[in-house]
């Protein structure tokens, strides 16, 4: 998952400016923020539409990863994922 964090980084940036998404979407609990249940539908479809463009790159990467990991390929083999 942490390759594709750049994805997931940036729409959440977008949509806090967008106002898209708020403080106020958010409870705290024992000093965590936890989205409130009624938001789910609403911040897993901004995520959803955000990483499906992305479809084909994720899985040649994630295809890539697992050849080299199977493998036993050196570390500096193994290719990165990069948005462009």
């Amino acid at each position: 998952m942490e390759p594709f964090r750049c994805i997931v980084d940036r729409t959440t940036r977008t949509a806090i400016n967008k106002k898209q998404f708020s403080e106020k979407d958010f409870d705290i609990h024992k000093g965590e923020y936890r989205l409130k249940i009624e938001n789910n539908k609403v911040y897993s479809q901004v995520f959803f539409d955000s990483i499906v463009p992305y479809k084909s790159e994720i899985f040649r990467y994630i295809q890539s990863y697992y050849r080299c990991f199977m493998g036993k390929k050196d570390i500096g083999q193994y290719t990165k994922f990069c948005l462009q």
